[in-house]
């Protein structure tokens, strides 16, 4: 496997939205770092940072895409970053959104019924222009077509579909084998199409080859179905792997159950991270204000960022840029203990659960801190802006996102709580292991990484009164066995770094996972690599 094209409507530094960013980021340079000739597709948009990206440079080709009556003036530019060869897919339709994937507020102020945080009218046919943008250069460029393509979630994953079922494309990717991540399969993830007229329209598919990506439950086309004929289906941890296939889970809108029925192949490959983009020993890289390693047992620093973190937040104050302050934050009695919550504000990260604890904890532990950070839905963000007014000083909510703030809040934590209901990968509790906070989690999808009782704690069922006694029980053996505690520091921190860095999971996963189905292509028919064999589902 010599060449690989990695297909993404995200990508950190660039345009950025969710999770897929890192990865598509993390991969596409440490495949660079091996050696491998890569290059990323991605739309360019009103909110698109060029300012890392050397070499920017427009094409004269261009095309001409229809699409359910419509005609797209499309073109290319290249571009490098970090060693990553980089060609952005030029389009009015993408060059006017300021958001990846949703409305922002500068566009609801501009036209009230694009409201803020609701995904774009366009959003199919703007996937499908993408997709078909990718394949026209390679039509345009043949000498670029690459031995793989690996696309990122549903907004990619008709790519092969097209390549193969296409008569323009299909010679030109005759030997290209294709690979498609699931990052989430929750219902607001699947980029579906309503009914099959929508979905020929659109795509320019047969019936016939529409009818096979049907959702018997919800009578959607999905793309995930659609494509898992033409290629090789992933996801982003062996357990996501075997619960979207489960027939009993009832969090993907009927497409475990479609998963389970056709007897569609999941391989589970957990994401790895960017230690150097975190690591605590050096404030330039972790962006905390002091150095430590949790690794050594050194955490000097890590409560010197607290006791600073203390100061700066003891009053109501406008945070950073961007971020609302509700509530302060201060320490007066001892064996204080504390706990911190970042990411999306959302139902599926279990926050009315872990809400409620904190409703049910803090009158009876005067001793506990809670620090949450994060935006999304408003019944939840004015949840925690009333928690931050009935616990003043020892509950603190932020409402926004900043860099450096969101890492803040999880450096100071003793503990990082994540109650998700579902969750495929998890970046939090590696971000948390590197920066000696030790992760209580719900047992479920990739929160499974987390080793009980050496690397962290996980718990189950999910709900309020057992999150609250597991915290309190957490608190109660971390006050009471300070050594025991630092031995469950230094042994996260030191499993992630060599366990899941993105270059050993690059090494022991993707790359064999690439040779096997190349080699297949090749006519081959050896078994997959013993690395991935346990993955394969």
């Amino acid at each position: 496997m010599q060449s690989i094209w990695l297909i993404s409507r995200e990508y950190a530094g660039i345009a950025e939205a969710g999770g897929v960013k890192n990865v598509s980021c993390s991969l596409c340079e440490g495949l660079v770092r091996r050696g491998t000739r890569t290059m990323l597709f991605i739309p360019l948009y009103a909110c698109t940072v060029l300012d890392a990206v050397d070499s920017f440079t427009e094409l004269t080709d261009y095309c001409r895409i229809h699409i359910a009556g419509h005609d797209h003036h499309v073109g290319w530019a290249r571009g490098v970053m970090n060693g990553v060869d980089i060609v952005f897919i030029i389009s009015s339709l993408f060059s006017s959104r300021m958001g990846v994937y949703t409305y922002t507020k500068e566009e609801e102020l501009r036209d009230p019924s694009c409201r803020r945080g609701e995904g774009h009218r366009e959003t199919l046919e703007m996937n499908v222009l993408f997709e078909r943008a990718v394949l026209e250069y390679g039509v345009r460029f043949p000498d670029t077509v690459p031995h793989m393509i690996h696309c990122q979630d549903a907004a990619a994953a008709l790519v092969p579909v097209l390549a193969r079922r296409c008569r323009e494309y299909a010679a030109v990717f005759a030997d290209t084998q294709f690979v498609v991540t699931i990052h989430n399969a929750g219902p607001g993830y699947h980029h579906a199409f309503d009914n099959t007229e929508t979905a020929c329209r659109l795509t320019g598919l047969s019936s016939d080859c529409i009818a096979g990506g049907i959702n018997a439950q919800s009578g959607a086309v999905e793309p995930f179905l659609l494509c898992a004929p033409y290629a090789c289906l992933t996801t982003v941890s062996p357990w996501y792997a075997y619960e979207i296939r489960n027939p009993a889970n009832q969090d993907t809108g009927g497409l475990s159950q479609e998963f389970s029925r056709r007897g569609v192949r999941v391989i589970g490959i957990t994401n790895g991270i960017d230690i150097d983009r975190y690591d605590p020993e050096y404030p330039e890289k972790s962006l905390l204000t002091y150095p430590f390693s949790p690794e050594n047992k050194d955490l000097d620093g890590k409560y010197r960022c607290r006791a600073d973190f203390i100061e700066r937040h003891r009053e109501c104050i406008q945070a950073y840029d961007g971020v609302e302050q509700n509530g302060f934050i201060l320490e007066p009695e001892p064996d204080t203990v504390w706990f911190s919550y970042h990411g999306r504000l959302v139902r599926q990260k279990g926050l009315f659960v872990l809400a409620s604890a904190i409703e049910e904890l803090l009158p009876r532990h005067p001793e506990f801190r809670f620090v949450i950070n994060g935006q999304g839905e408003a019944v939840l963000e004015e949840r925690y802006q009333y928690l931050a007014s009935r616990f003043p000083g020892r509950c603190l909510y932020f409402r926004g996102y900043h860099r450096s703030l969101a890492r803040l809040c999880t450096a100071v934590a003793d503990f990082l709580v994540l109650p998700s209901d579902f969750e495929p990968c998890g970046l939090e509790d590696f971000i948390a292991q590197l920066f000696g906070s030790i992760p209580i989690a719900h047992a479920t999808g990739g929160l499974n990484k987390i080793i009980h009782g050496e690397t962290g704690y996980l718990y189950h069922p999910n709900t309020e009164q057992k999150l609250a006694a597991v915290l309190a029980e957490c608190a109660r053996r971390f006050i009471g066995d300070r050594e025991f505690n630092l031995e469950i520091i230094a042994q996260a921190a030191m499993f992630v770094r060599y366990t899941y860095s993105w270059d050993e999971v690059i090494s022991r996963k993707y790359i064999p996972l690439y040779r096997w189905l190349y080699g297949r292509t090749a006519g081959q028919t050896a078994e997959p690599a013993e690395s991935l064999k346990a993955n394969l589902l």
